[in-house]
């Protein structure tokens, strides 16, 4: 009885232990699903992390926007860029149009370059200059030298302090990069007088005038004027690597309504080359080819869509006031041809007839003659006349009912 009280005694101690054993464990598993909560909480309410800070600082504190000249290179082959009104143009090798978006973002990425401070390299050469001075007149110059053993960087020079760059500095522009491909640029409105060769065009009231070799005027064709001025516009530079010149050359120069030269080039002809710089050439695009023996007159008398004419009027020498003449025949008389011919004499009798344009403030007058049985008309003192075709000079009579002419 004794050993038996004393095992029943003993199971009671080891049901009580292991009480309480599972109620510390059950705790300690409570409070590590708190923890585990609370963390996850915390986490949540974080905010979530930003891209890593850039190392370095910015090599430049410039915009392109803020830069008047920029000077890039080495040695011989250095090239100047300056800020005009119009845009960027290279001073030096030679005077050129720039490609203006270009030549800013080269700016802006060499400024954002990130540089880290290093200590000064002894019999380092710093061969590529780059130099920039902005509007209000601050410079700033930087020189590149070698690239960093094992790295991606470069060193670099600002000022008396020698710095290395996290990753490489863009490379010099190339002329290709930095120049503008237009062989004309130019805008389209400001255009109103062209040189092509011996081909003068100049644009008047009365729409586009062509004469060749300084002889009397003759009005073009306007839709053959729009279709040069777009090829002059299309022409390209193929690249900027010398061409050998040729010997077929002639001037193109594009001037505005007041003789404001616009551009000026020199071009060659199989293969078509332009003159980038005295004595050196490169090679063009041929766009230019179908204008060389283009005469760009026309035949008719006028030019006009019929849907812009409002009215028009007839004078004659023997009827000073201006009469009206049937709106029917309008579209008839717009088509009235002619073909240069000698000057003649006007006669005695003479008709001037004057279209009105609508919405333009435009009126636009000939002035018709009869000499030794032909019709001739002429927009000018200085224009070449214009012997008429039998079918225009029984329009035009119909037109004026056969009182005159």
């Amino acid at each position: 009885e004794l050993t038996s009280a004393s095992n029943c005694r003993t199971q009671m101690r080891i049901l009580w232990w292991r009480m309480n054993a599972n109620a510390a464990q059950a705790r300690t598993i409570k409070g590590l699903i708190l923890v585990a909560v609370g963390l996850g909480a915390l986490t949540l309410s974080l905010p979530e992390s930003s891209e890593p800070a850039p190392r370095g600082i910015a090599l430049l504190d410039v915009d392109a926007k803020n830069v008047a000249r920029f000077e890039d290179g080495s040695g011989s082959n250095r090239r100047l860029l300056e800020r005009t009104a119009h845009g960027w143009s290279q001073s030096a090798p030679w005077t050129a149009e720039a490609d203006s978006p270009r030549v800013e973002d080269q700016i802006n990425a060499l400024a954002q370059v990130q540089i880290e401070r290093t200590p000064n390299v002894e019999g380092m050469t710093f061969l590529r200059r780059i130099a920039l001075t902005e509007t209000d007149g601050t410079q700033h110059l930087v020189r590149v030298g070698r690239r960093v053993p094992g790295a991606s960087g470069q060193y670099l020079m600002v000022g008396n302090e020698t710095w290395v760059s996290t990753g490489e500095v863009p490379s010099p522009l190339t002329v290709d990069e930095a120049l503008d491909k237009r062989v004309f640029p130019f805008k389209r409105h400001k255009a109103g007088h062209i040189h092509l060769g011996p081909i003068e065009i100049e644009e008047t009231r009365s729409g586009w005038r062509v004469r060749r070799d300084s002889s009397r005027w003759e009005m073009a064709d306007q839709s053959s004027v729009t279709a040069l001025i777009d090829a002059l516009l299309d022409l390209r530079v193929e690249t900027f690597s010398p061409a050998p010149a040729t010997q077929e050359v002639f001037e193109v120069k594009i001037s505005s309504h007041e003789r404001g030269v616009l551009a000026t080039r020199a071009l060659g002809v199989d293969p078509w080359t332009v003159r980038v710089s005295d004595g050196t050439w490169a090679p063009m695009t041929p766009g230019l080819a179908p204008w060389i023996d283009q005469p760009l007159t026309r035949s008719t008398i006028f030019d006009f869509d019929p849907a812009l004419v409002t009215r028009c009027t007839v004078v004659s020498t023997s009827q000073a006031d201006a009469l009206d003449l049937d709106p029917t025949l309008t579209e008839r008389l717009l088509i009235l041809q002619g073909r240069p011919t000698a000057p003649t004499s006007i006669g005695d009798e003479s008709v001037a007839l004057t279209v009105h344009l609508a919405g333009h403030d435009q009126s636009h007058r000939v002035q018709f003659w009869k000499n030794e049985g032909s019709v001739f008309a002429s927009h000018g003192e200085d224009y070449a006349p214009l012997e008429l075709d039998e079918v225009s000079v029984q329009t035009l009579r119909d037109a004026l009912k056969g009182e005159l002419l």
